[in-house]
């Protein structure tokens, strides 16, 4: 089961790994009516009411029924988020120099605890990206049972403000949750469309949300950077209430119905009755005066991500996603001021969860089948990789984390 909290809405989701591809068993949506705003928790108490409504999850027109008893997977938007790479190497502890899950206990348990930067900032996730012998051999995944007297581990360790991290968790504890795994929106979106074979793999990630619009730089499909701005799909519903002086409601219908349609239409016939300068021509407009803030924000943000890459990430394609990505026409108003980069919306392609905004949850499934325990026992199966040696003998270091640019 994950739990997706956003400014918008609580989002579940309940699903498993089939040859992985992600399958939808139930999925439901909930208003939260402001108990999160810029991603932290603004009304606590409100929040522990709708998750403690998620012990008893049922459809009865599937005649769907299930008892959260043990846990949820929780997912979080990445206020503030920090990503460090992490070089580690610990002795073998078997005599016969086999590889075992105790040597991956201790990785983990090392990358762990190490000193963070600031003080004010906790780890919610550790990602091995590859495991390294004695004799420079590479694993994906931890290489259990093979014979080496030291083993490696490269790894990118996830950290946002321990303060907003304690918030969720205090949430879900008050509510009668155990996080079984928490992870970051922007990684499990990645991980989801590593599964999509006509997307790249290096690009920029653009989640627009409710209220947060996320970019996070992707790199070989791991994240590696992320920024976020307070704008997004219910600020533009917003205006179109305002504008019109009609209820929210009908301002959101209004928008995922006609949307921006800049088709020729001699006639232009109110949208809505007793409303009759509310055309199509009039919402276009609301749309576009939106679209310019929306648009100078995230222009702004993407130079934030890569200013420190010296303007070699300037071509990287772009994957928009999230609900506000979803808005008929959007894609048109994008392509005019990213001329120099290819531009995807991806269509979300698991039954059940086909909206954009359930894309984190989806990937959480993949993320959670594959990754097991806490952060100091996260396993997985076995594969070799064939790259070139890079020996690091008993030390460890830790660095702010940059994709290799000639790679991507």
């Amino acid at each position: 089961m994950c739990l997706d909290l956003s400014d918008g809405s609580a989002k579940v989701l309940i699903g498993y790994n089939v040859g992985g591809e992600p399958v939808v068993a139930f999925s439901d949506e909930h208003n939260i009516d402001g108990a999160i705003k810029g991603g932290g928790v603004s009304d606590p108490e409100r929040l522990i009411e709708i998750v403690s409504s998620f012990h008893e999850v049922s459809d009865p027109s599937t005649k769907f029924s299930v008892s959260v008893s043990s846990g949820i997977c929780l997912l979080l938007p990445p206020i503030g988020l920090k990503v460090y790479a992490l070089d580690q190497t610990t002795n073998v502890v078997s005599e016969t120099s086999e590889i075992s899950k105790t040597d991956i206990t201790n990785l983990m348990s090392m990358a762990s605890k190490f000193s963070l930067p600031d003080p004010h900032t906790a780890i919610v996730d550790i990602i091995p990206d590859e495991f390294i012998l004695e004799s420079g051999e590479r694993y994906a995944n931890p290489p259990l049972g093979k014979v080496s007297r030291r083993l490696g581990m490269k790894a990118k360790i996830f950290v946002m403000p321990e303060s907003v991290l304690n918030a969720y968790k205090r949430v879900l504890n008050q509510a009668g949750m155990r996080p079984l795994r928490i992870g970051l929106t922007p990684y499990c979106q990645a991980e989801l469309f590593k599964t999509y074979p006509n997307l790249p793999t290096s690009y920029l990630l653009v989640d627009i949300g409710a209220k947060l619009t996320s970019v996070s730089l992707i790199g070989d499909g791991s994240c590696y950077a992320s920024t976020s701005f307070m704008l997004g799909g219910d600020d533009l519903t917003g205006e179109i209430a305002e504008a019109f002086q009609i209820e929210f409601s009908y301002a959101e219908n209004l928008k995922k119905d006609y949307g921006y349609d800049t088709r020729e239409n001699k006639l232009n016939p109110p949208l809505l009755p007793g409303q009759s300068e509310l055309t199509q021509n009039e919402l276009n407009q609301i749309i576009e005066a939106h679209f310019e803030r929306l648009d100078s924000m995230l222009h702004n943000a993407i130079s934030t991500i890569i200013m420190s890459y010296g303007g070699k990430l300037n071509e990287l394609p772009i994957i928009f996603t999230g609900g506000g990505s979803s808005l008929y026409g959007i894609s048109s108003l994008f392509a005019k001021t990213f001329r120099e980069r290819a531009l995807f919306f991806p269509e979300i392609r698991s039954i059940g969860a086909r909206e954009r905004g359930f894309s984190p949850s989806l990937g959480m499934i993949l993320t959670a089948s594959r990754y097991m325990g806490s952060l100091e026992d996260n396993l997985r199966g076995v594969t070799s990789l064939t790259r070139p040696r890079v020996e690091k003998e008993g030390t460890k270091t830790v660095r702010s984390s940059r994709p290799d640019i000639d790679n991507l």
